[in-house]
């Protein structure tokens, strides 16, 4: 997201501000790559085909699909299938076929099985050297499309899944290790003195980096999370009160943060969240098109990347950028999401 800053002659600066990091349940692949050669068929419609130029090649199902190649190739068994472990009745499931079809266009040999929770519970085995079979085949790559949010444990069953899944050699999309990575409080982590440094060496570099953070602030019991509630009450509307949870609508706004921490702030709940500057873009005119039809709104925008990354231990063997999605929401709303028909998928319009 891009935060709006005027200076002192009322110049405005937009500058780059990172939401989160999302580490599973990579969606939305689909609707980026689409949805870029959408916007440029409308535009050559509209008799306005030299502003193509402004739109960004959008390649991201490739790409990220190219990763599951080059990882159910590293598994190293060309009978091995790629499982995709989905919900019951998910209107994702067509972004989620477009991520299996990319697949069997790069290579038709590879099986690819998709598999409810529900399904695994009787199917799922795992031998004495580590390897995961469902229905007796030996799987290469676990993509979790569920299980990311504790709603999805629905049943005391699906944690004996999960449990053997990641005790597997199968190689998981993403591991329960990159799944924790992905927490809010790592953010936090991350953002403090000092940390960054530990990661990468060149100063200029963690310097642009460490730019894009908003402010973080523990909520730890301790003095620094005493102030940081204090700061929360006095002044909501400035903070973003975030839990440990993926999936969307979990984020606490305004007075429902003073509601919250009020009840909880001086206990060791408080410590499941963590405070967040609220980062503030300019919204822009934009036309929602929908089901029900169009409308001009004054809109948000945030720029996601998907990034590909395959190791082995501390073996980097593939880490590349995987393209973009774009999402907007009417500056209205504070959580934002295309599943709750909140937000719509949207391309950038580079200057």
């Amino acid at each position: 997201m891009f935060e709006c800053v005027v200076d002192k002659s009322g110049k405005e600066f937009f500058n780059p501000k990172q939401i989160e990091i999302n580490t599973i349940a990579s969606g939305g692949i689909k609707l980026g790559s689409g949805l870029s050669s959408v916007h440029s068929d409308v535009l050559q419609y509209a008799k306005i085909k030299e502003l193509t130029a402004h739109l960004p090649k959008n390649e991201s199902l490739s790409k990220i699909t190219q990763g599951f190649l080059t990882a159910w190739k590293d598994y190293g068994n060309p009978n091995a299938i790629i499982l995709i472990l989905c919900k019951d009745n998910t209107p994702n499931i067509f972004d989620q076929r477009a991520v299996e079809y990319a697949i069997y266009n790069l290579d038709e040999h590879i099986t690819v099985r998709r598999k409810t929770c529900w399904e695994l519970i009787a199917s799922i085995a795992l031998s004495p050297d580590g390897k995961l079979f469902v229905d007796d085949e030996e799987v290469a790559i676990v993509y979790f499309r569920v299980l990311y949010t504790a709603n999805d444990y629905t049943d005391e069953k699906f944690w004996d899944v999960r449990l053997k899944v990641e005790m597997s050699r199968a190689i998981l999309c993403p591991s329960i290790g990159y799944q924790l990575a992905g927490c809010k409080k790592m953010q936090e982590v991350l953002a403090k003195p000092d940390v960054l440094e530990r990661f990468i060496d060149d100063v200029d570099v963690v310097r642009k980096i460490r730019s894009t953070f908003a402010g973080f602030y523990e909520l730890e019991m301790n003095s620094d999370g005493d102030n940081a509630v204090q700061m929360a009450l006095t002044n909501p509307d400035l903070y973003v009160l975030k839990p440990q949870r993926e999936g969307g609508g979990n984020n606490i706004y305004g007075e429902h943060i003073v509601t919250l921490l009020s009840e909880i702030g001086n206990d060791e709940r408080r410590c499941a969240y963590i405070l967040m500057e609220k980062i503030c873009p300019k919204p822009l005119d934009n036309i929602f098109v929908t089901a029900s039809g169009h409308q001009k709104v004054q809109a948000i925008s945030e720029l996601g990347t998907f990034g590909v990354i395959l190791a082995r231990g501390n073996d980097v063997i593939e880490n590349y950028f995987a393209d973009h999605l774009m999402r907007s929401k009417s500056h209205e709303h504070n959580d934002g999401g295309i599943d709750n028909g909140l937000s719509v998928p949207d391309s950038p319009f580079l200057f």
